[in-house]
């Protein structure tokens, strides 16, 4: 499935949305997205 992250404001978060499983968690959801906004 495709998320997409957006602020209260409604601004996107993370552009593109992210890809997940549909059996994915949230500490699978919460990975992806540090791993797309934090830097290595």
């Amino acid at each position: 499935m495709k998320v997409t992250v957006v602020s209260r404001s409604g601004r996107e978060i993370v552009k593109g949305g992210i890809e997940l499983k549909d059996s994915a968690t949230v500490a699978d959801l919460q990975e992806a997205i540090h791993k797309r906004i934090l830097p290595p």
